[in-house]
């Protein structure tokens, strides 16, 4: 859970890194390292939702696995960190730093339960 929560921003400083990750987004076409870092980011998802799987760890984590069980809960995941991370800094009265960490460890137990 702690790289994942490393992702939402739950402080000011966490706030300005998420500030600088959306506008280097805005130039994505411009730069080279945008998919690299894309993959990366997919990668640390996957090791995570192995982790809770309680997969062995992973050879290459920044290429697609075989377990679809992985691949989905991985983009999942991703998708909502992404997502959550964006509602904390646009309403943050609405989602707090409490409430985003609740929201993100109650979505972790969800993909270890889903694993059965």
């Amino acid at each position: 859970a702690g790289f994942a929560e490393h992702m939402l921003p739950l402080d000011s400083v966490r706030s300005a890194e998420f500030q600088v990750w959306q506008a280097a987004g805005h130039l994505g076409e411009l730069d080279p390292r945008l998919e690299e870092r894309w993959a990366r980011q997919r990668g640390l998802y996957r090791q995570l939702v192995g982790a809770l799987g309680g997969l062995p760890p992973l050879e290459d984590p920044e290429h697609e696995h075989p377990d679809p069980w992985l691949e989905t809960w991985a983009a999942f995941l991703h998708t909502f960190v992404d997502g959550l991370a964006l509602q904390m800094m646009v309403n943050p009265a609405q989602v707090p730093a409490e409430a985003g960490r609740a929201r993100l460890r109650s979505f972790l137990a969800h993909v270890e339960a889903s694993r059965g």
